[in-house]
């Protein structure tokens, strides 16, 4: 299917996307229906919850959907500049940042938590335009196009989130079948770093594994879980330790069976899971995360197949500004300094895949 001129214009003014895989894009445009439940219908939905999964409208549909190229998105990006001027950023966090480990090492002290995922924001007061959203997702398409990276997006007049991620919740390709892939990824470096020394860091392989326990003990009701070899996935400026994981349900693929027994995973939230949610919403009353971390996925092909994708690596914006989260995993042997230093080279990594 061949865009018009004027589609693409609808696009960057009110438009979502996904990866569906390296070469292909979902995209939707024109008028956007949220929706309380998905119904029938030959038409793909988006999922863009809140991060506590009470939006009370989750879903939403467009007028009009297609799967595109990264060549056909790249060439309807063509009117904008490849790199817009930056925004200004502040950070006014690293005294909050640092008491939340020294608190977090308490809980782990009393055995309440084993690990924990704090987060920050930079903060910019300016917006995005429909020209940078455009120069934005021209560097974003462009920069991932080699890279395991999932993007992501919805924007309309005022507000939206564009980000592409390491991780996936879950994906499935037949609905019918009933086996989901997703993974455990946790454990960070610079891209400077050793390789053989990270892959053996007795630090990062705690948090690691207690992403996997975690991932293990939320699907072991619905099915058989495989877990698969570790491996190192590396990205340009970071690389994370990552093991991919596989279920096979006892029944079809459920969408929303899956999110609610998967989010937030070790990796993003907190474990044992329901201490870690009482310790999310307390973290979110002190900075509000938007919908930083949150799922966002689609179905499509008849709702046979899924792509359900964790929400990190993204800049968020309303009519007051724009800001970039990052968190970072804080287990017993953190350092708060060391784990300060991987937030800001997440951030750095963020800016520069969207040029911002």
């Amino acid at each position: 299917m061949r865009l018009a001129r004027q589609d693409w214009r609808c696009f960057i003014e009110s438009g979502s996307l996904i990866r569906l895989n390296k070469d292909n894009y979902l995209i939707g445009w024109g008028t956007r229906t949220w929706l309380e439940n998905i119904y029938e219908s030959p038409s793909p939905f988006f999922y863009f919850p809140d991060f506590f999964l009470s939006s009370p409208c989750p879903w939403f549909q467009h007028k009009y959907t297609a799967i595109v190229s990264y060549h056909e998105l790249l060439a309807a990006m063509h009117t904008y500049p490849a790199t817009p001027l930056p925004l200004s950023w502040k950070n006014p966090y690293l005294a909050h940042f640092e008491n939340t480990c020294k608190e977090l090492h308490t809980h782990f002290y009393n055995k309440k938590l084993k690990k924990a995922v704090p987060y920050i924001f930079e903060e910019s007061l300016s917006t995005m335009t429909p020209d940078r959203l455009g120069s934005s997702l021209k560097h974003l398409i462009n920069y991932v196009k080699d890279q395991q990276l999932h993007v992501y997006g919805y924007w309309e007049e005022t507000e939206g989130i564009l980000g592409a991620s390491p991780e996936i919740l879950f994906n499935y390709h037949n609905a019918s079948e009933g086996l989901i892939e997703t993974v455990a990824c946790a454990g960070t470096k610079r891209y400077r770093d050793s390789d053989s020394i990270f892959i053996q860091d007795s630090k990062e392989l705690y948090e690691h594994q207690v992403v996997i326990e975690g991932i293990q003990e939320s699907l072991s009701s619905l099915g058989v879980v495989t877990i698969g070899e570790l491996q190192i996935l590396q990205l340009p400026k970071i690389s994370h330790l990552m093991t991919p994981i596989q279920l096979k349900m006892k029944g079809p693929s459920n969408f929303l069976a899956l999110v609610k027994a998967l989010h937030p995973t070790p990796a993003l939230g907190a474990f044992p899971k329901e201490e870690g949610r009482k310790w999310l919403h307390l973290y979110n009353d002190k900075i509000d995360r938007w919908r930083y971390g949150a799922p966002v996925g689609c179905l499509f092909d008849n709702k046979r197949q899924a792509r359900c994708i964790v929400g990190i690596r993204n800049v968020q914006w309303n009519s007051q500004g724009a800001k970039i989260g990052a968190g970072c995993g804080i287990v017993p042997a953190s350092q708060w300094h060391h784990e300060w230093q991987e937030i800001n080279l997440k951030l750095l990594s963020t800016k520069e895949m969207i040029a911002l």
